[in-house]
């Protein structure tokens, strides 16, 4: 896909980013598995991918992955889980994420979007590693602010 986008497109290859909700997520996570060498950093929301084994990581359907460089990673969702998916369910994806980029230290409160969110980031990663969460009361949706936080941490990661 990104080939047939850049024989008709002017795309600079150095900033492809990735982002998605739902099984959109799922994909961006795929993409980030497979793809990490050519993808600057990925935003999933209201995701828990493939996993053989929802409370195992390690049961990820894609792993190991090929990717030599995982991309930084802002993955938000309901602080609780959601209609859609329980809160193990996002506690597996995050452990998956942290396994991606080798993070080694304890989460700190971090800012994402210019606004104090309940985030926070996760130190000694080989990429950065950030997770949000939100009120479950909006249910298996986008939170507010998604679209400028997303953007912004692109971004970040755009240099």
């Amino acid at each position: 896909m990104l080939k047939d986008l850049e024989a008709g497109y002017c795309i600079d290859s150095a900033r492809i980013f990735v982002a998605g909700f739902s099984w959109g997520g799922d994909f961006a996570i795929a993409l980030a598995c497979t793809r990490g060498d050519e993808i600057r950093a990925v935003a999933a929301n209201s995701t828990d991918d493939e996993f053989k084994d929802t409370s195992n990581y390690l049961t990820y359907q894609n792993l190991p992955c090929p990717t030599r460089r995982h991309p930084p990673v802002r993955f938000q969702h309901a602080e609780e889980g959601d209609a859609s998916y329980p809160p193990p369910d996002f506690a597996t994806t995050s452990k998956l994420f942290q396994y991606l980029n080798s993070c080694t230290a304890q989460a700190t409160p971090a800012r994402s979007g210019g606004r104090p969110d309940s985030c926070v980031s996760y130190s000694g990663c080989s990429s950065d590693y950030i997770e949000c969460s939100f009120d479950r009361k909006i249910g298996h949706a986008l939170p507010p602010h998604w679209a400028e936080d997303t953007w912004a941490f692109f971004t970040e990661h755009s240099k």
